[in-house]
């Protein structure tokens, strides 16, 4: 097994991350515009990952796999199961 790192844009539109177990999220830079999430690798799909502030709305079939603080911004990092991998 290994862990990979995958970079999320702090931008409001989810991003296709690696499908593991999420085992860290961070902002690795101390840049509140990027954060970070590892996971093990263990061949599942791939699913989306979103950065969210502090009281934004996050879809009903997200789920949230962890938070950052950075220069006193909250983020929050959900995913959820990447809908245009089922539909192959």
């Amino acid at each position: 097994m290994r862990v990979l790192k995958w970079n999320v844009p702090v931008d409001d539109r989810p991003h296709e991350i690696g499908g593991g177990p999420v085992t860290l999220v961070a902002c690795q830079d101390g840049d509140p515009s990027m954060v970070q999430v590892w996971t093990a690798e263990s061949g599942q799909m791939p699913v989306l990952a979103q950065v969210h502030g502090t009281g934004h709305l996050i879809t009903d079939d997200s789920h949230i796999v962890g938070s950052v603080i950075v220069h006193g911004l909250v983020w929050h990092v959900s995913t959820r199961r990447n809908d245009r991998e089922t539909r192959q």
